[in-house]
């Protein structure tokens, strides 16, 4: 089963980042399952002190257009989306897209809030198959999930 992975990005440093993808990345493949992940082929933008939400032009896989299609290509492969809205100070754009393409796709989605109220909308939380209020949560789900011949 193939696990797209979202959660904010911009504004944090890649250290914060990455530690996150990486870390749920592992727990995920630990569970039988392969992760998509838009930090994916980025080692480059490793040490970076603020991740921006515009895009790298200096490299051609981190530009805005670049950063937008990938995303929106691995989510399409996935079979779940694993949205954590319970991370960031701001509300997360390209969460929201990833929240909409992955309702219109008929993707499973599984969200994870800590019931900000940045996130209280009746769009999140419609979108959303099943809310967890924490990733370990979640992720014990998507374990299960897994254990099912699907």
């Amino acid at each position: 089963m193939k696990v797209y992975i979202a959660s904010p990005i911009s504004g944090l440093s890649s250290e914060e980042v990455f530690d996150y993808y990486d870390s749920v990345e592992k727990k995920l493949r630990m569970c039988g399952l392969k992760p998509y992940s838009p930090m994916s082929a980025k080692h480059y933008l490793r040490g970076e002190s603020r991740m921006d939400a515009s895009g790298y032009a200096q490299h051609p896989t981190a530009t805005g257009h670049a950063i937008y299609k990938r995303d929106k290509w691995m989510l399409q492969q996935s079979d779940v989306v694993l949205i954590n809205l319970s991370k960031g100070d701001a509300v997360s754009i390209g969460c929201m897209f990833e929240l909409a393409w992955a309702d219109l796709l008929g993707k499973h989605v599984v969200l994870v809030s800590n019931g900000s109220s940045m996130y209280r909308h009746a769009f999140i939380e419609e979108a959303a198959d099943i809310i967890f209020s924490t990733l370990e949560e979640a992720i014990e789900y998507l374990e299960e999930l897994a254990k099912c011949d699907i």
